[in-house]
């Protein structure tokens, strides 16, 4: 990690980081540090990736932000919550300057362990953290993806009627180098705009494509329907969920309904996307997959 040590005299230098200790010594307990309680600092960490091609550009990198709470009343130490976070730029040259068109974020899970580790476990400084060898695995399903013919119109559904928090939009992905050959068409025919939601961890995009045209489905989508059914999202009143839909006038497939521990409904996106919207009642014990 490669930060500015503004402690030097004769102004800030650059010292690389290498190892727990010196995360430990120049970050959480260095004088300069010290100072900022109460406050926040941001470093930016290295390597960082830049892919030019042509007028657009891609820059892939690291930030790790401390957040320096005060001393408590008791003489302790101060309470450190560090956050580390994978940052993906997009750029666009508009005469001779670059421009940001958009940002990613997205938080690291393992390293996040790793600076608590540091910032909090002194005596667990040089533990190496676990990982998983073997065969190549799914961690986790990253996000859901769903194609709309009004980006502005299902944000506002999501967003303003679900509740998601709009993460990061990017307008034009004609921007992003190389997107095209991840979509399987020609780089001149690919146009469109995406925005990323999230709700806690999980996080869905919305991708509006202007160019090539996409096909809208042949009458209602079915449950039983092939492929992806339906997206399911938990809420903490399912009831009360389902009377502000039907208020905005949201179609329904079905009215709340208990299922063992899960009380459900389902109902249609603005491209007749199916959601399910579920509360768990964790006073009831959970269903029983019999196995063959």
């Amino acid at each position: 990690m490669d930060v500015p040590d503004y402690s030097r005299a004769g102004g800030a230098e650059t010292v690389r980081l290498s190892s727990r200790e010196e995360l430990r010594a120049r970050i959480v307990e260095a004088p300069a540090v010290q100072a900022l309680r109460g406050r926040m600092q941001h470093h930016m960490c290295g390597p960082r990736t830049v892919v030019v091609d042509g007028d657009v550009a891609q820059v892939d990198s690291y930030a790790v932000i401390f957040a320096m709470a005060e001393p408590s009343a008791a003489g302790g130490p101060a309470a450190v919550a560090p956050s580390l976070s994978f940052n993906r730029w997009f750029l666009r040259r508009v005469n001779g300057a670059w421009k940001i068109s958009g940002c990613v974020r997205r938080p690291v899970g393992q390293s996040a362990r790793l600076l608590n580790e540091i910032a909090q476990h002194p005596a667990a400084v040089g533990r190496a953290v676990s990982t998983t060898s073997g065969q190549p695995r799914v961690r986790r399903v990253g996000h859901v993806v769903i194609s709309v013919s009004d980006l502005a119109a299902s944000m506002s559904f999501y967003a303003e009627q679900l509740g998601f928090e709009v993460i990061a939009t990017q307008l034009a992905l004609e921007g992003v180098p190389r997107m095209a050959t991840v979509a399987g068409c020609p780089a001149d025919e690919l146009k469109g705009s995406r925005t990323l939601l999230a709700a806690g961890a999980a996080r869905v995009e919305l991708v509006s494509y202007r160019s090539p045209a996409g096909r809208s489905a042949d009458g209602p989508r079915l449950l039983a329907d092939h492929g992806l059914a339906r997206v399911a999202l938990e809420v903490d009143d399912v009831d009360g969920m389902y009377g502000r839909l039907v208020d905005a006038g949201v179609k329904m497939l079905s009215t709340p309904i208990t299922l063992g521990r899960h009380r459900a409904f389902c109902a249609c996106g603005p491209d007749g996307e199916l959601i399910e919207i579920c509360e768990e009642d964790s006073s009831q014990p959970p269903a029983v997959l019999h196995q063959n």
